[in-house]
């Protein structure tokens, strides 16, 4: 009788093993970053998911590189930046089916860190943020712990270069902050810095 429980309580203990051996088989795919359109263009410092169904060797999360290029097993060095996924996944495609045939290729963005907005000066955090689709001036400042006791909330300035010209924006945050003007807040772009005084 102790016997027959001692190898069912074994059983027991082995069978979640036994389960997350064969889950373990097919392994989870990442989810695509929020804001990761189809046309979204990758730059450097995303991290990327490449998966090749059935070919487990060349199925990699990788970083893009400064220089714009990701490296591959098998595959080599295939430029990234400036891509959307989906021209990026047909770039893979084309190079895999040396190695492959009928590659089935997915690209997935899985953490955007291409697009940053820098915030400076007196608030909690200062850094650089990922800019989220749609973000304010207000969710910039938030991102960045809001601001602290010697800020002039009535005085934040936005750096912003488009075109080779470096324009400056002046963003009231009391003026929003208070209800007073809610139009008042400014759209964020990659690239802006926000500078708290």
């Amino acid at each position: 009788m102790k016997r027959t429980l001692l190898l069912a309580l074994l059983a027991l203990m082995l069978l979640p093993a036994a389960v997350a051996q064969i889950a373990g088989s097919s392994p989870a795919i990442p989810a695509q970053s929020p804001g990761v359109g189809p046309d979204y263009l990758i730059g450097a410092d995303d991290i990327l998911h490449i998966s090749v169904w059935r070919e487990p060797e060349m199925t990699t999360t990788v970083p893009v590189r400064p220089d714009g290029k990701i490296s591959l097993p098998l595959i080599g060095e295939v430029e990234a930046a400036g891509l959307t996924p989906t021209a990026l996944q047909r770039s893979i495609t084309i190079k895999a089916e040396k190695f492959v045939t009928n590659p089935q290729v997915t690209v997935m963005v899985t953490d955007v860190r291409s697009k940053r907005v820098y915030v400076v000066g007196e608030v909690m955090r200062p850094g650089s943020y990922s800019v989220a689709p749609g973000m304010t001036a207000l969710q910039a400042i938030t991102a960045a712990g809001g601001l602290n006791q010697y800020a002039n909330s009535r005085k934040i300035f936005i750096m912003r270069k488009e075109n080779g010209n470096l324009t400056r924006l002046l963003f009231n945050y009391h003026a929003v902050v208070s209800g007073r003007d809610l139009n008042a807040d400014i759209a964020i772009k990659a690239g802006d810095t926000l500078i708290v005084r």
